[in-house]
């Protein structure tokens, strides 16, 4: 399997990398997440460079982007500590890209093309949390949704509903924050990001507004390309921990030389050398297969997300400890890619959701 990367995807990356550089440095992100939590300006950069189309066919107007380019700028966005709706945004479009019909998909680029638009997805699981029943030719919606990443900074919503008789989500829709009947409870996150609890009172969504209705599988596939963009961004921050830790065990100077040159502490920065390379292989397998078999697809995710979860509270937690006291101060770097790597670690599923469903597939398999 060929996990290089090719001539285009790296010039995105470059594009990306730089943008957040230049404009959404640590210094400039926690002046941002102080005054606004987020910045519009940033994300009208990210616009320009084509982000948000970045996972759309180039046949609409995008640029043919798939499953490897959502990992690669989630990775990315991670790494800066980006408070932007980078991975949601990319989630929402990756649904849309495969599961909307035509008409909405370009509706929907038309709209990109004139204002930098932000749609997010308002579900982490299959749960039926949100119910939806027909009325005449519109869909009525009830329910709530908690822990919305990015909710107060969108436009649309990505609502995953249950229809009439199902015991899960098995539709979606697009919902307008301002539409009637919608409410919403914003607030920081633990990592610094923007999210909201949703209350849906009788939201009226149209036909037009409709991605998909009475097709589970389409739900499945929307959970999955957020597990692999979660897993994307703590592969992103634990490669900025590591790098930050390495860094500090060269330059803190302890018993008149710096602290590097223990054995013991080189051991646990090899550990986390060694688990952070096994993320990765993961990220790019989940990423290669995602548009193979589903049960190959499903198994691969539910693992890694296992592993991204291990693997972000593992190097999350020495990250810290090699930076000693210093490392949970607010000023530090590394502490606040601790909080996003935990964070990371339980959405979209916690550890133990994701090895249960992994055993189950396997014993599947061997089954069968």
């Amino acid at each position: 399997m060929n996990f290089d990367i090719t001539d285009e995807q790296r010039l995105l990356i470059d594009a990306v990398s730089r943008c957040l550089a230049e404009e959404a440095s640590f210094t400039a992100r926690q002046a941002v997440v102080r005054a606004h939590g987020w910045s519009p300006s940033v994300w009208s950069t990210l616009c320009d460079l084509g982000v948000p189309v970045a996972v759309f066919a180039d046949t609409d107007g995008g640029l043919g982007g798939g499953a490897m380019e959502l990992a690669l700028i989630a990775q990315i966005g991670a790494a800066a500590l980006a408070v932007e709706p980078i991975t949601s945004v990319l989630i929402a479009h990756s649904v849309l890209a495969r599961s909307a019909p035509a008409p909405l998909r370009q509706r929907w680029l038309e709209r990109l093309r004139d204002t930098p638009a932000v749609l997010v997805p308002a579900f982490a699981s299959t749960e039926a949390t949100v119910r939806a029943e027909v009325d005449g030719a519109a869909t009525v919606l009830n329910g709530r949704a908690a822990v919305v990443y990015h909710a107060p900074c969108a436009d649309h919503l990505l609502v995953a509903a249950a229809s009439a008789g199902a015991a899960r989500a098995d539709s979606l829709y697009l919902v307008p924050v301002n539409a009637a009947g919608l409410a919403l409870q914003s607030y920081t996150t633990v990592d610094a990001q923007r999210a909201a609890d949703l209350v849906l009172d009788g939201v009226r969504v149209g036909a037009d507004d409709t991605v998909t209705t009475h097709d589970p599988a389409s739900v499945d596939l929307a959970i999955d390309l957020g597990l692999l963009a979660v897993s994307a961004e703590a592969l992103g921050s634990a490669e900025r921990a590591v790098a930050l830790t390495l860094e500090y065990l060269k330059t803190r100077q302890q018993f008149g030389g710096p602290i590097g040159r223990f054995q013991a502490l080189q051991h646990r920065a090899v550990t986390c050398l060694a688990r952070l390379e096994d993320l990765r292989t993961l990220v790019l397998l989940g990423a290669a297969r995602f548009d193979g078999p589903t049960e190959a697809r499903r198994t691969t995710l539910a693992a890694l997300k296992v592993v991204a979860a291990e693997t972000a509270r593992h190097i999350g937690e020495e990250a810290v400890q090699l930076h000693g006291g210093m490392g949970v101060t607010e000023e530090m770097e590394i502490s606040h890619h601790f909080r996003r790597l935990i964070a990371t670690s339980i959405r979209y599923g916690a550890r133990d959701e994701h090895l249960r469903a992994y055993a189950e597939a396997r014993f599947a398999t061997a089954q069968g």
